[in-house]
């Protein structure tokens, strides 16, 4: 599941048991730790035992401490050197006292990243399935991004236990007046990727009420005008959040395809043809060129 490989039945099973299941999320940690910290070498790492392996040599100090010095040595050197290893083993003990502080700190924090990402995976994966196929791209499905196919009105997903879980825990904390815009984005999406379009439609006048300057909420907005069919409001909402970000390109790119849609063919291709100049080998401008040669021939 870590490298993205596992089918999505497998990846939601793998999801529930690991909500319910303390000791394997733990090892759900470490391997997203390892895949985080040591993916530039990790080819060079083909089992446990090199990992662990490689975790000794970095841990091994390269200063012999407790080396003597011989038997020639005088007194005043002998004593100075036992002063040298003194502090330098009250400097190692320091420093490997800062270092563990640090390194809580930093597992604290992964942790928490950590139960808040595993929370959020069946909504992303919710996006990605909805976007990966779809005309138009729901914010947050960017990682996933392929040559569009059939339109979003009928590319959605179906509502799962694990799904259903996570859209009504951030339903909940959507509740909140102080709820922040990331939560308002991914329960928006969510919904919106799943069809059901009339609670996706309130859920979204109310974060746009909340976040009206946030261009994920303004893009959201704009994807539920172009599923009801309201083209004029779409293109208004998608020039408003470009407005707000005039380089973000799924905005831009929705933008494109509504301006296709409405007949509006040069001023399609030219937002197209930029998002190509400015983001050069990447899956926005695969995504333009495949929206020039399907819409724009």
């Amino acid at each position: 599941m870590i490298d993205g490989t596992l089918d999505r039945p497998g990846k939601e099973r793998i999801l529930r048991h690991l909500r319910s299941c303390a000791s394997c999320f733990e090892v759900y940690q470490d391997a997203l730790l390892y895949k985080g910290l040591w993916k530039t070498d990790a080819s060079r790492l083909e089992s446990t035992e090199d990992l662990v392996a490689a975790g000794k040599t970095i841990s091994r100090s390269p200063l012999e401490v407790g080396a003597t010095t011989g038997s020639h040595v005088g007194k005043a050197e002998s004593i100075g050197e036992a002063l040298f290893r003194h502090r330098l083993r009250f400097g190692i003990a320091a420093s490997g006292l800062l270092a563990f502080i640090a390194a809580a700190a930093f597992w604290l924090g992964h942790s928490q990243t950590s139960r808040e990402q595993l929370a959020l995976e069946p909504v992303r994966t919710a996006i990605e399935t909805a976007s990966m196929w779809g005309s138009v791209i729901i914010p947050g499905a960017e990682r996933s991004l392929v040559p569009e196919g059939a339109a979003l009105r009928s590319v959605y997903t179906p509502i799962s236990e694990s799904l259903d879980d996570a859209l009504t825990d951030l339903h909940e904390r959507f509740q909140k007046e102080s709820s922040p815009a990331d939560v308002a984005h991914w329960l928006v999406a969510g919904y919106l990727a799943t069809g059901r379009i009339d609670i996706t439609r309130d859920l979204a006048e109310d974060a746009l009420r909340k976040h009206p300057d946030d261009v994920r909420i303004v893009t959201l907005s704009a994807l539920v005008a172009y599923v009801d069919g309201d083209l004029d409001r779409a293109e208004r909402l998608l020039q408003r959040a470009l407005t707000i970000q005039p380089r973000d390109a799924v905005a831009g790119l929705n933008l494109a395809v509504v301006l296709a849609e409405k007949g509006e063919n040069l001023e399609a291709r030219e937002i197209l043809e930029g998002i190509i100049d400015r983001h050069v080998d990447t899956p926005f401008a695969d995504r333009a060129r495949a929206i020039l040669e399907e819409r724009l021939p």
